[in-house]
């Protein structure tokens, strides 16, 4: 009797101790999952870039906020536990948020100065582009009558009245190398106002939004045109601050992995869908 009564104790410690340790492991699972859910705050600029950025202010348009946004909320469905913060100042302000930590990633080209402020996705020491995001082309605008030019070369018949491009695009040095006359603006739409108004000799902007610029202001007697071969094709890579990047090594590494996959995926689909947006 005192041998059952025995062995009955110990089933009943073993069945208790079982549960507590049950119940232990699955507050260790569920913390481990709140461990995992973060928050990516992600810098980009306020001003309308089509068709990548559109609406202007501090936050992303509910409908159709351009296909840099859309390509991010993907990301943000493909990842678990990960919630993009969008966030939108001009453009310096991001780049000086990104070297100070106060903003998580940005998107950008790349330039060796920026390596100093944040992290690329880099193969053999160089930017990966199969791992960039976006991939766009600079185009140069004049009107039709204008003889500078691009050959795929170099430029000819550089004017003395500048060219207007905005300011903090990786496209600016690429035209200081080449000795064309700058002047900044804080927009695409900017920089063709001014080539519209004849202030400046030409335009470089992505040549989708100098395309959009043309359409929308189709009603005006401008006599733009848009040069062929475009200036220079350029990648848009997600750029990490440094303390995520430490912090968060694996999840920079998969969403880099990931933004290859979404850009063959879907990069041109979005950009059919906004082209037709434009012709409405």
């Amino acid at each position: 009797m005192r041998t059952v009564l025995f062995c009955t104790v110990i089933l009943i410690s073993m069945a208790l101790l079982c549960a507590s340790l049950a119940a232990q492991n699955n507050k260790a699972e569920q913390n481990n999952t709140n461990s995992h859910q973060i928050t990516l705050k992600l810098c980009y600029e306020e001003q309308e870039l089509a068709p990548y950025f559109l609406g202007t202010g501090p936050a992303p348009p509910k409908e159709n906020p351009g296909i840099f946004v859309e390509l991010m909320k993907i990301m943000e469905s493909r990842i678990p536990g990960l919630t993009i913060e969008f966030h939108r100042v001009p453009w310096k302000r991001c780049l000086n948020e990104l070297k100070h930590n106060q903003s998580d990633v940005l998107i950008a080209g790349f330039r060796p100065a920026r390596d100093n402020i944040g992290l690329y996705p880099k193969f053999n020491g160089m930017p990966d582009s199969k791992q960039a995001l976006l991939t766009s082309q600079y185009c140069l605008f004049t009107h039709a009558d204008s003889q500078f030019s691009w050959n795929g070369q170099e430029f000819k018949y550089i004017p003395d009245k500048p060219i207007s491009v905005p300011q903090g695009y990786s496209i600016v040095e690429f035209l200081e190398r080449h000795d064309v006359p700058l002047v900044l603006t804080n927009s695409s739409h900017s920089a063709m106002e001014l080539l519209a108004k004849s202030v400046t000799a030409g335009a470089v902007t992505y040549c989708e939004s100098g395309g959009s610029f043309l359409w929308q202001n189709a009603g005006r007697s401008m006599n733009i045109i848009a040069h062929s071969p475009v200036l220079v094709t350029k990648h848009g890579y997600l750029v990490f601050s440094k303390a995520f990047a430490h912090t968060h090594p694996d999840l920079v590494n998969t969403i880099w992995q990931t933004a290859s996959q979404i850009r063959q995926q879907h990069f041109s689909e979005l950009l059919g869908k906004y082209e037709a947006l434009k012709s409405q």
